[in-house]
């Protein structure tokens, strides 16, 4: 968990949203209660290093729901990408790390550039 905080100070923005959580005590609980069981889902396929393509292909749905589901993720977290936002869900207890599974990039299904 140190690591992911170390990971996370180093944004610029990072610094100003961990004081007014700490401030507020209770941002933290209330991000985690407002993503939806769905958006929690995809946050710990994110988490494991899921593409978009992949995660709509193991949900079963297309790749613009998940999209718009990252989007939302982003916005209730208040994080600018999804690596920042799996970093903030890990610090706040939104995901634990013991339930994060990596995904397998060998088996050549995972839109690389």
């Amino acid at each position: 968990m140190q690591r992911a905080a170390a990971v996370w100070s180093g944004s610029r923005r990072a610094g100003a949203g961990r004081r007014r959580s700490a401030a507020t005590g209770g941002a933290p609980r209330a991000a985690r209660a407002q993503l939806s069981f769905r958006e929690r889902t995809i946050l710990l396929a994110l988490a494991g290093g899921a593409s978009n393509s992949h995660v709509a292909r193991s949900l079963g749905l297309a790749e613009q729901t998940v999209k718009n589901h990252v989007g939302h993720i982003l916005r209730k977290l208040g994080a600018p990408d999804r690596t920042a936002a799996v970093v903030l869900a890990l610090m706040d207890g939104t995901l634990d790390l013991d339930q994060i599974e990596l995904v397998d990039r060998t088996d050549g299904g995972g839109g690389g550039a």
